[in-house]
């Protein structure tokens, strides 16, 4: 390795020991990329490596040393926030819509066997149709 080189392979066994890959998993991985790429390369493509390696090492110290601000202090983010809580409560707990009646609940395999109110034939009842046509139509 040449030994322009080097103090940025020692910056990034450092920034392994600090934590970098959990931290920063991206531009871990793209510091690895550029580390294993500078092996076996002339000494002009090495410098021009160093050099992006030392600004991703930069990148992920300036994001590391950067204050981390809870989401409910992030301005904009409020309403997000409690958008989010309104969707995780649940639906029995919410107040009925006005003029919409829920429909009761359907047991598809029972719809399927008895029939089902304009679909197929009644139950227990003889009709003309091939047996193939007592099959329920799906719904439109």
């Amino acid at each position: 390795m040449a030994e322009n080189a080097l103090p940025e392979l020692q910056r990034l066994a450092a920034a392994e020991a600090a934590g970098a890959p959990l931290r920063e998993p991206v531009r871990w991985r793209q510091a690895q990329a550029l580390a294993a790429r500078l092996e076996g390369q002339p000494p002009a493509v090495r410098r021009v490596l160093a050099a992006r390696l030392a600004r991703v090492l930069d990148a992920m110290d300036t994001a590391a040393a950067a204050p981390t601000t809870p989401a409910t202090e992030r301005p904009g983010l409020q309403a997000l926030v409690a958008l989010n809580q309104q969707l995780r409560t649940p639906a029995e707990s919410a107040p009925p819509v006005a003029g919409v009646a829920t429909p009761p609940p359907t047991n598809s395999k029972a719809s399927r066997v008895f029939g089902a109110p304009g679909r197929g034939c009644a139950p227990r009842r003889r009709c003309a149709r091939p047996r193939a046509a007592h099959r329920p139509t799906p719904a439109r």
